[in-house]
């Protein structure tokens, strides 16, 4: 898993979660640091494992987003975010040309992917950013397969992604900002 999306840590960091029984080898070998004369990787883990100098400081940010997470709680940020979404979602409803992309009748991650009829999701994005102050992101989300069966492979879509500090204010401005982008076509 990544540490730095939905567990809020530092990018480069993340986690592997192996069952009991399961034989892994490493991807690369050297810089043990345990067993630094030894020309392959310790048979203990998680060091059969770890080539080169740990990430050290992304580590302790990932253990801090993960104490956080522990004290604020899953289920207070997953409420704050699912109202988030339904407010986005159900704001996208009015504004014309408007596509959305996946299921929104059902309860999923805090993450719209859409499209405005006529705008490439590249202009659309920098529209956004330039024009707004928004952040988004635009093309296909390291997921081609995904896109080639939503049919979006040539033009990629635009995804914007809520949080535990997205607040409604930056919702209703997001919402005002495609209304404006889209009124001016």
């Amino acid at each position: 898993m990544t540490g730095h999306k939905g567990l809020m840590g530092p990018t480069g960091t993340g986690a592997i979660l192996v069952a009991p029984g399961i034989e892994m080898g490493p991807l690369i070998e050297g810089g043990t640091g345990v067993l630094s004369a030894e020309r392959r990787q310790p048979a203990v883990w998680p060091e059969h494992l770890e080539a080169g100098t740990l990430n050290i400081c992304g580590i302790a940010g990932l253990g801090a987003a993960l104490d956080w997470l522990g004290e604020v709680g899953i289920e207070t940020i997953l409420d704050h975010e699912q109202a988030l979404l339904v407010r986005f979602l159900e704001g996208l409803g009015d504004i014309p040309g408007i596509e959305v992309y996946g299921r929104c009748d059902m309860m999923r991650t805090p993450v719209v992917s859409l499209n405005l009829d006529g705008v490439e999701s590249s202009v659309l994005a920098e529209r956004l950013a330039a024009d707004h102050g928004i952040a988004t992101r635009a093309g296909l989300h390291c997921a081609p397969r995904m896109h080639a069966a939503l049919g979006t492979l040539g033009t990629g879509a635009v995804r914007f992604s809520f949080n535990w500090f997205t607040g409604e204010e930056d919702i209703s401005f997001a919402l005002f900002a495609l209304r404006s982008i889209a009124g001016a076509l």
